[in-house]
């Protein structure tokens, strides 16, 4: 965990905000350490109030997982398709497993398909965009607050 959000969120996710309000009226990143990582701040606590539909939402922020090289993840899909099959088929696993890697060689060669590559690509970059917004806000608030 690299620090955590807190933020005013419309409640109910299967309606919209009244009048075209955002469903988003603000978010504050604060890193590891920061004392507002436990405790809301006050200037979000008072932009709601009860019966409005919006609430306060704490959410910790992660570094998205780094990616695995081909002949890593070829290992770690080997163990698991080893785990899963002596689970579940335990006297004929072995049989299984050569069974499952047939049907599938490219797969538990640790190559992934392209679309979900790409897919893996498209959303780790806007996790990362997001991550880099909400620090670089965090950062000039501090930067106002020292001066």
């Amino acid at each position: 965990m690299i620090g955590a959000v807190w933020s005013v969120t419309w409640a109910n996710p299967h309606t919209s905000p009244p009048e075209g309000k955002p469903r988003i009226l603000a978010e504050r990143f604060y890193p590891i350490g920061h004392p507002n990582l436990r405790a809301c701040p006050q200037e979000l606590e008072v932009m709601r109030s009860p019966g409005s539909g919006y609430v306060v939402v704490w959410a910790p922020i992660s570094a998205p997982p780094k990616k695995l090289p081909q002949d890593k993840l070829a290992i770690v899909r080997h163990k698991r398709l080893r785990r899963r099959m002596e689970k579940k088929y335990p006297l004929v696993a072995e049989w299984m497993i050569e069974q499952e890697i047939r049907k599938k060689p490219t797969f538990y060669a640790g190559i992934t398909d392209e679309k979900i590559e790409n897919a893996r690509d498209m959303g780790e970059a806007l996790i990362r965009q997001r991550i880099a917004r909400l620090i670089d806000e965090y950062e000039k608030r501090e930067v106002r607050c020292d001066s």
